[in-house]
């Protein structure tokens, strides 16, 4: 994907996850996935790339993303199906 999620922030990465479920378990993954996905409006592929991006720190990737979002740095195909 053209347009990462991460941004360089000593702030988004030091935020706590917000699960504290065992992300060995893929179904848990599978889950937040479509929790980020459900409130950002994201698409499934975009929402992983930033849970992956953040290292599944679900605060972090949120921040990021209100952060470039506002910013208008998340592309259109993040929001399409």
């Amino acid at each position: 994907m053209a347009t990462r999620c991460k941004q360089d922030s000593q702030a988004s990465n030091q935020q706590q996850n917000v699960l504290s479920s065992d992300l060995s378990a893929p179904e848990v993954k599978e889950n937040m996935v479509i929790e980020f996905s459900r409130r950002t409006g994201m698409n499934i592929p975009f929402s992983r790339q930033c849970l992956e991006e953040y290292e599944w720190n679900a605060n972090a990737a949120l921040t990021a993303f209100e952060t470039m979002n506002s910013a208008g740095k998340i592309p259109p195909e993040a929001f399409s199906v």
